[in-house]
């Protein structure tokens, strides 16, 4: 009944997720960043699909990586305390081999969770420097 219902558009996205539909999921979610570009679902929504999309070449999983971050940067100008996007931003600098950009991000969502998410964002901060000195290694 109303097609530039933010909400029922993030619904319809979640539900193409769920079944591996990630171009109808994209391209739903893109039609709600149109109404409504600040949009914190949308952003995290089209974020997570860059991030699990599947790809078979290292320069498409790369650019999918600069996607995502956008995704996470136009979220975050509207939702600069939001923990997820704190995080997930942090995962995909740490999958860059940015660990400096990495923990800034983390830090920032450890100091703003609740203690019920605080457990689940240190084992974030964990996976991140553990990639970090995996890298280092065989860097050597």
């Amino acid at each position: 009944s109303d097609p530039n219902d933010v909400a029922v558009i993030n619904m319809l996205a979640e539900a193409y997720i769920n079944k591996n539909d990630f171009s109808s999921a994209e391209t739903t979610l893109k039609k709600a960043i149109v109404i409504e570009p600040g949009d914190l679902w949308s952003c995290r929504s089209l974020a997570r699909i860059y991030r699990i999309k599947p790809e078979t070449n290292p320069a498409a999983k790369s650019n999918n990586l600069i996607l995502a971050l956008e995704q996470i940067q136009r979220g975050l100008a509207s939702h600069p305390n939001d923990i997820w996007l704190l995080a997930g931003g942090a995962e995909i600098y740490s999958q860059q081999g940015d660990k400096d950009k990495a923990n800034q991000l983390i830090d920032r969502a450890i100091s703003l969770s609740a203690a019920t998410d605080k457990t689940f964002i240190m084992q974030i901060k964990e996976r991140i420097n553990a990639s970090a000195e995996a890298q280092k290694k065989i860097k050597k």
